[in-house]
């Protein structure tokens, strides 16, 4: 592996978190738009980490797709 490789195999793990995180926040506005949720700040976390918790399997499925060598 050269040092160019490593270096751009870095900066994608960074976009693909960088999209993980803007695909959350994503859904969390249209979740917020649909669902009118008058709660207390923990009750908003938890909202937010099962969303985390059904988009990071997803991101690890396309992340084995895009780190498959081609052939």
């Amino acid at each position: 592996m050269s040092t160019a490789d490593s270096k751009y195999r870095i900066i994608s793990r960074l976009l693909s978190l960088l999209t993980v995180v803007l695909l959350i926040q994503f859904l969390q506005t249209v979740l917020y738009s649909l669902v009118s949720l008058k709660s207390s700040p923990v009750v908003e976390f938890f909202v937010q980490v099962s969303i985390a918790l059904v988009v990071f399997p997803v991101e690890a499925a396309v992340r084995k797709v895009m780190e498959k060598p081609a052939t």
